[in-house]
């Protein structure tokens, strides 16, 4: 496991890491607010809304737009629009199964580049340059809920002139790579360096998550500050709501899911603690009453298939940090204003490893989002 997942939270550290996960947020707040205001305001005046969550928000948004930019501008301009557009029409067609991994491979080709004679710095930031940034992103498949974040952008980019866009892009790039450095200082010992320097440059290209799976560290160090921000915009429309969902991922459970007996509910599982040793049901045990209750979501995409029994409850959703920003997004976009928990490491065995492992949360992180029971025991014959 160790030298095929991105990052992993031991359990002997997880009050350390959420403590200076929380510390960092703030100190990221107060120094983007400062740094950024003058790009911020521009936001503020676009939605018409001035408030401290549509300020951090926006900041979220700035922040996202810089590390996108910085992990994938090279890619995004060393990559041939007409091929995209060609590439882009492949991925609506229904491709044969036989084919699938030449459509990959193709995909790959057209977007990944190893130019190490060019760097960031080359680019002058403009309205262009971000158009080819999102026309990138959308080809990857990877970044949907990310895409409307840069076309705001480049919405309100379009008004200004091209001396501001610029200017104002340099101040996001900078913070996003001082946000970088620092985030790995602070976090180096969650981020799992044999991954992002050997086992991630010998991922299968014919894979169809080989852009899910690649994504770089300080795409991690975004998702773990967005999980905080989110929690804290989202928490006055969170307590509002009576009942409560937790989403767990279908990581989490025993022998991954083999022996499961969750039964449906609408387009998720519910929970029916068949197994004791499994971590769903020990968190169905902890969680669930009149007004709680676990539900599972067995891949993100089963998460987003249909979100309407997740309107007017609080949800929780438990999620792998590569995915918790857009995760976060999609939630909104449905109008939820949901919490998320950060999975201790991924354990899919459809992405990380082949055989897969059970996956954690921090109990005592859950208890800060809902409060939990004393944990009670169940034999198999309770469920």
């Amino acid at each position: 496991m160790q030298n095929t997942v991105p990052y992993h939270i031991d359990k002997n550290i997880e009050s350390l890491f959420y403590h200076q996960l929380e510390l960092f947020s703030n100190l990221t707040a107060e120094k983007g607010k400062v740094e950024l205001q003058e790009i911020i305001s521009l936001s503020l005046k676009s939605n018409g809304i001035q408030n401290e969550n549509a300020e951090k928000s926006a900041l979220l948004e700035l922040l996202l737009l810089g590390v996108l930019w910085n992990c994938h501008i090279v890619n995004a301009m060393c990559s041939n629009s007409k091929a995209i557009k060609e590439l882009k029409y492949l991925s609506t067609e229904n491709i044969p199964e036989k084919l699938k991994e030449v459509y990959y491979s193709l995909k790959y080709d057209t977007l990944v580049h190893h130019n190490l004679m060019i760097d960031n710095s080359q680019f002058k930031p403009s309205v262009t340059i971000l158009n080819k940034l999102a026309e990138w992103l959308d080809a990857t498949e990877e970044y949907k809920y990310e895409l409307p974040v840069i076309h705001k952008w480049i919405s309100i980019f379009e008004k200004l002139s091209d001396e501001r866009v610029s200017a104002d892009m340099y101040k996001i790039i900078r913070f996003a790579s001082h946000f970088t450095d620092s985030a790995n200082k602070t976090f180096g010992y969650i981020i799992n360096g044999e991954f992002f320097t050997r086992h991630k440059k010998r991922i299968e290209v014919t894979r169809e998550d080989y852009f899910q799976v690649t994504k770089s560290a300080p795409e991690y160090f975004l998702n773990f500050v967005s999980a905080v921000w989110m929690n804290e915009m989202h928490d006055k429309s969170f307590n509002s709501n009576k009942k409560t969902i937790l989403m767990a991922p279908g990581c989490m459970r025993a022998n991954n899911g083999a022996y499961c007996n969750a039964k449906p509910e609408g387009s998720y599982l519910k929970c029916t603690r068949c197994n004791t040793a499994c971590n769903v049901a020990k968190l169905a045990a902890i969680t669930e009453s009149e007004d709680t209750k676990v539900m599972i979501a067995i891949h993100q995409s089963s998460f987003t298939s249909n979100t309407d029994q997740l309107k007017h409850k609080a949800v929780v959703g438990i999620a792998c940090a590569g995915c918790l920003t857009s995760g976060g997004l999609m939630l909104l976009n449905n109008n939820i204003r949901a919490k998320c928990l950060i999975l201790n490491a991924p354990g899919c065995n459809q992405h990380w490893t082949d055989i897969g492992f059970s996956t954690t949360i921090s109990e005592k992180q859950l208890n800060q989002i809902v409060p939990v029971q004393e944990p009670k025991v169940y034999s198999l014959s309770d469920s």
